[in-house]
């Protein structure tokens, strides 16, 4: 994909710019989801900056409240503080250190006194999912497939607990389809087998929620849930099991999955080329995968049970874990400004994070890799290929490379190619080193 990166992380008319500054490339990410890793009312936003004069004193302000100051050249970070009603974030020159200027502690004059040459509103935003009334009520034995098109558009199609055997089960626009209870989640099995697609999703603001959907685990479906060329999917506390594709976003944008686990994607076996990802995204913008829970069975490498991303930008893979993936735990690709924070994964049967351009020109660059713990990788914890101003913080690689014919040199993020502006603070590994070239 083109590098698009003026529209969204070079200076814009919007910003204060200086002269001196022109020759500089500034980025703040303009939104963060709620609630975030560190507490439920504030979230992380990515900054950075390149081609910084070399020790000039640069600093981020929240207002009058300076939140950080470096020297380097090139430098990414996370700003953890937006809340609901968001902030306006500065990045200004000073001549001295802040906390060195005569004026300090009084913040608000030494604030003045820095050269501003960048700023952005960034906003904290919560991800709604609808509920609803429910429109028609079905019980066990009734056709989902038949209600939902029957049904009106923004109608509330509920399920009361039991089992459906059903799959093509198509839903129109601003439709919710819903478990009547939480705990008790009505089952929606998929007995058409490989061909078939559970549940699609191709029309604006539909919703799916308090379900499990399952295929038959020696005839699965294509897909448990496809969202596909559309926008404002929700698909939240819905387990999918035995589905070769648990869930797939292909041409979405504004899609959200939340609170949900996939168990068991693919077809069980590792061989080149039949590797099947619990959850998909392809060519869509805006994703975001929040608390899901994929498990697999281990068998690999190339086999089935990661997370693969391919050409998305301001994809967010937060608070999920990914266990026993017959692959790498998460495969990132040319998924531009990524943010992947707090999440878990372990015993991966090729790299923890896999973060390269297969297919691109170049990776996924100006990502935030913040707070995940990746563990029992037979690779490295992390490769990073071809992928510029990657920034790695609070990081945990524990006993990855445990073979057999391990790649990597080190347990942390084995680097290749051209990764300009990679910045690492705060990781930390059991053993060997936190990043290496590779």
């Amino acid at each position: 994909m083109k590098r698009h990166l003026i529209s969204f992380l070079l200076i814009s008319l919007a910003s204060a710019v200086t002269t001196e500054a022109a020759a500089q490339q500034f980025s703040i990410s303009d939104k963060c989801y709620l609630p975030g890793i560190y507490s439920s009312n504030r979230c992380s936003v990515r900054y950075g900056w390149s081609s910084n004069t070399s020790n000039a004193k640069l600093c981020l302000w929240d207002g009058n409240n300076l939140s950080t100051c470096e020297g380097y050249t090139n430098h990414g970070g996370s700003f953890d503080w937006i809340d609901a009603q968001g902030k306006t974030l500065e990045f200004r020159r000073h001549a001295v250190w802040p906390t060195q200027d005569p004026a300090w502690p009084n913040a608000a004059v030494v604030r003045r006194k820095g050269t501003l040459l960048y700023s952005k509103y960034v906003s904290g935003v919560t991800s709604a999912v609808p509920l609803g009334s429910c429109t028609a009520t079905l019980s066990p034995g009734q056709s989902v497939k038949t209600a939902v098109l029957a049904a009106s558009v923004n109608a509330v199609i509920c399920l009361n607990p039991g089992l459906y055997l059903d799959s093509g089960i198509e839903l129109k626009t601003g439709q919710v389809l819903r478990g009547t209870d939480t705990q008790n989640r009505p089952v929606i099995r998929n007995v058409s087998g490989r061909a078939s697609r559970t549940i699609v999703m191709s029309q604006p603001g539909a919703t799916v929620r308090d379900l499990i959907v399952e295929g038959q685990p020696r005839n699965r479906s294509q897909y448990g849930i496809l969202v596909y060329a559309t926008s404002g999917s929700r698909i939240y506390n819905v387990d999918s099991n035995y589905a070769i594709i648990g869930i797939g976003v292909n041409a979405g944008t504004d899609i959200d999955i939340r609170e949900s686990k996939v168990s068991y994607a693919g077809d069980g076996r590792a061989c080149s080329g039949c590797a099947q990802p619990s959850i998909w995204i392809t060519d869509s913008s805006n994703v975001r995968v929040v608390n899901v829970h994929m498990l697999n069975n281990g068998i690999g490498p190339e086999g089935d049970g990661e997370l693969s991303c391919y050409n998305t930008p301001d994809l967010l893979v937060q608070g999920s874990s990914v266990t026993k993936s017959g692959a790498g735990g998460m495969y990132i690709v040319n998924c531009d400004r990524a943010i992947l924070a707090g999440n878990v994964i372990s015993e991966a049967q090729e790299w923890g994070l896999d973060i390269v351009n297969t297919g691109y020109t170049s990776g996924s660059d100006y990502g935030l890799f913040l707070r995940n713990n990746i563990s029992g990788s037979r690779h490295g914890g992390v490769v990073l290929k071809n992928t510029i101003h990657a920034a790695f913080r609070e990081n945990t690689y524990t006993n990855n490379r445990v073979g057999p014919n391990a790649s990597g040199r080190c347990n942390g993020v084995n680097k290749r190619g051209t990764t300009t502006g990679f910045s690492q603070f705060g990781d930390n590994a059991n053993r060997g080193s936190v990043s290496c070239n590779d």
